[in-house]
């Protein structure tokens, strides 16, 4: 059994869950190497601007931080690594 969200974490969601600072202690294994939770930067300034843009889907996190994310909601990423 799975589920998905009826909707996409928005930019502005994954951004309140950042301002917790949130720990990057007990992720998975195959994220050692992972040493932020941020979007990256570059990526995000191709992807939108405005002011609108806290409404738009989070994107260029990669999969140890949506991991994170779902596990910090009690929630789970399907698939693996």
């Amino acid at each position: 059994m799975f589920a998905i969200d009826a909707t996409e974490v928005t930019r502005a969601r994954y951004a309140a869950w950042l301002a917790t600072s949130p720990s990057l202690a007990g992720q998975a294994d195959a994220c050692a190497w992972n040493t932020t939770y941020s979007p990256d930067a570059a990526c995000l300034a191709r992807a939108c601007s405005g002011v609108t843009c806290g409404e738009h889907p989070q994107v260029c996190v990669d999969w140890c931080d949506a991991f994170a994310f779902c596990r910090a909601r009690g929630a789970r990423l399907c698939g693996k690594i």
